[in-house]
């Protein structure tokens, strides 16, 4: 993560840095480099960091941050 984003994310509030959205990709697709697609892929695992409004969530944070990794 830059440093710009680091130091957004950490000076938000207490909201930004809670875990909205676990998930294990299951999907046989091909990798697309786009971070809606690939997150759901067999292999990754996902999370979401913040804002939880977009997802019908109840988390009211100024910032999100999803990531998506390879397990």
């Amino acid at each position: 993560m830059g440093r710009r984003r680091r130091d957004l994310f950490c000076s938000a509030n207490n909201e930004s840095r809670r875990v909205v959205e676990p998930g294990f990709g299951l999907s046989h697709a091909t990798p697309t480099g786009q971070l809606f697609s690939d997150e759901c892929l067999q292999g990754t695992f996902h999370f979401g960091l913040g804002n939880a409004l977009f997802f019908d969530g109840e988390n009211d944070a100024l910032v999100r941050l999803d990531l998506v990794s390879w397990i």
